[in-house]
């Protein structure tokens, strides 16, 4: 999905809830083992999920990259989605 960048305008971002609060199934470590993550994200990443386990998930996916590739700011700019019908 990553590498899919014409994908991105199609896609909106929502969180993963209940997922972000079950604190064991994302394991940061594991992340940056498989090259998802730089280590330098992992303390800050951790504190974010202590305090706020649904802005972790946000942060998180804007966070996570593969191969250099990230998912686009369109897929967070959500307000498109709520806004009026053009006419």
């Amino acid at each position: 999905m990553l590498r899919r960048q014409d994908w991105h305008d199609r896609l909106l971002h929502g969180s993963d809830y209940p997922l972000p609060g079950v604190l064991p199934l994302v394991r940061l470590p594991q992340l940056v083992r498989a090259g998802v993550l730089d280590e330098s994200h992992v303390a800050p990443l951790g504190a974010l999920r202590d305090h706020h386990p649904l802005m972790f998930d946000l942060a998180l996916k804007r966070l996570a990259r593969w191969q250099g590739q990230a998912l686009g700011a369109s897929v967070y700019g959500t307000a498109r989605h709520f806004g009026p019908t053009p006419a």
